[in-house]
């Protein structure tokens, strides 16, 4: 059986991060002990970082945008629906830009859009660990950029973190750890060739969720899966079913009995937004 996982996401994919929620509790179903997340901290500290991430984004975003919506121009519905938190977390990327720019700013409307869409994936890995921290290692394997760092080009970042990211693959991989980690898409192709480098990737297992949404952000999304279709398995989601469709696939390349029982065999949970009280920490 493979012992390294790692999900490919679209960071504001919501019905590609429902189906990550169900497809790590049926990992830890068959033997999953740890939870690695695209965080430079790990325990306690993640799950504070996670929460900040939500309330500052909350904050700084959701709230200002629905408050220019119903307040400063008075719309009360969007496509028939009442204009509130939830409708803005199911439009689609574009269709969300085009609504911010006309009625909430003209200049940095797609960064807000991108951060309003990312609030339900990152309340999805708080659920996660919520529910799986009594069994699963909740680690953070990415690395935290000095000011100095972040000011540099993008790519040499990215190197950076993906040598960190499978230095901390690599470590649980050698304590005997069935290992499940969610990163960006954009990080496949490091880690592919780190992982090579490190004579691991014959035990990984790589499947990039995606759904409709997730296309018609990223068009080059064919040409990316194409390109490595001998290593990367893509998953289509229909936000109506979920992973339960393709859990028997994802079984046969894990290795898994193909007649073991299924973890589950519900539709996508709706998980509420929750905002979180201020505090001091950062993560």
């Amino acid at each position: 059986m493979k012992k390294i996982v790692i999900l490919l996401e679209s960071h504001i994919d919501y019905p590609s991060s429902n189906a990550q929620l169900d497809l790590v509790a049926h990992l830890k179903n068959h033997g999953f002990n740890a939870l690695g997340l695209e965080y430079p901290v790990s325990g306690t500290e993640l799950r504070e970082a996670l929460e900040s991430t939500i309330q500052v984004s909350t904050q700084n975003c959701l709230y200002p945008a629905l408050s220019s919506l119903l307040l400063r121009h008075k719309l009360t519905k969007i496509n028939n629906k009442p204009i509130n938190a939830n409708t803005l977390f199911n439009i689609q990327y574009f269709e969300l830009c085009n609504l911010l720019e006309r009625y909430v700013t003209s200049q940095n409307y797609e960064n807000f859009a991108r951060v309003i869409l990312g609030i339900r994936p990152t309340q999805n890995k708080l659920e996660m660990i919520r529910r799986h921290s009594d069994i699963m290692e909740i680690v953070g394997i990415d690395t935290e950029l000095t000011f100095a760092e972040s000011a540099r080009p993008l790519v040499e970042n990215f190197e950076r973190r993906e040598i960190k990211m499978v230095d901390n693959i690599e470590a649980l991989f050698k304590q005997g750890k069935n290992a499940v980690h969610i990163v960006g898409k954009n990080h496949a192709p490091g880690l592919v060739k780190l992982l090579a480098a490190k004579q691991i990737l014959e035990h990984t297992l790589f499947l990039d969720l995606s759904s409709p949404e997730t296309i018609a952000v990223d068009p080059d999304y064919l040409k990316f899966a194409q390109h490595y279709r001998d290593i990367i398995n893509p998953i289509m989601i229909n936000p109506e079913t979920g992973i339960t469709p393709h859990l028997t696939k994802i079984n046969t390349l894990l290795g898994i009995d193909s007649q073991v029982k299924l973890a589950f065999g519900i539709a996508p949970q709706v998980i509420k937004l929750t905002v979180y009280k201020a505090t001091n920490k950062t993560g």
